[in-house]
């Protein structure tokens, strides 16, 4: 399925509430079918927040699976939608230039991989994290989007975190998926 990201799409995703609530009322800025994949996308239903989430990768999925399974962790909201006035901005500060939708070349919504509520002592702080692979930060534009990410964080007073996939070990990954299949259905999307 090919989507066509214009102005019009982008308006009509923020009237209906993507990338806000919390928990089981988060709407995450895109959908796993909504994606071009480079292999497998996921819905996973987590006991944590009560909705379905929507992974475009196998690093995303390892990364949710650990977020899932973490005492700390109260929160997981994907794919989540950074201003793009902001990003903009960024971007023509730091002289590099805005992701477009490729299609209508109109200027893209950036996300983030996740937006984690997590519990730090009697307080609760936001994690932005974002899971690549060594292949994704070896590109100068992954690494350029990276920056935007960071300097937008950065910004908004949320620490924002990069995980590169080969540091989550397989054997975990492996145990804790098993673990959700056990208590709750993975539903991969090729």
């Amino acid at each position: 399925m090919t989507i066509k990201w214009n102005e019009k799409r982008v308006a009509r995703l923020l009237k209906e509430g993507r990338g806000e609530g919390v928990g089981a009322a988060y709407l995450p800025w895109i959908r796993a079918r909504e994606a071009r994949s480079h292999g497998h996308s996921y819905r996973v239903l987590s006991k944590k927040t009560g909705r379905v989430h929507q992974l475009l990768s196998a690093q995303e999925y390892a990364f949710f699976l650990r977020a899932e399974w973490s005492k700390n962790v109260l929160d997981i909201r994907e794919q989540f939608p950074l201003n793009r006035t902001l990003t903009q901005t960024l971007a023509w500060k730091m002289k590099v230039a805005h992701p477009r939708y490729p299609e209508t070349l109109t200027y893209a919504v950036m996300s983030t991989d996740f937006l984690l509520t997590v519990a730090n002592g009697p307080q609760q702080l936001e994690l932005a994290v974002d899971v690549k692979t060594v292949e994704d930060v070896e590109s100068l534009r992954t690494l350029e989007k990276l920056q935007i990410h960071r300097s937008y964080f950065k910004e908004v007073g949320i620490k924002h975190q990069l995980i590169l996939s080969s540091r989550l070990a397989r054997n975990v990954t492996v145990n804790l998926n098993w673990l959700m299949m056990l208590t709750c259905p993975v539903s991969p999307r090729h």
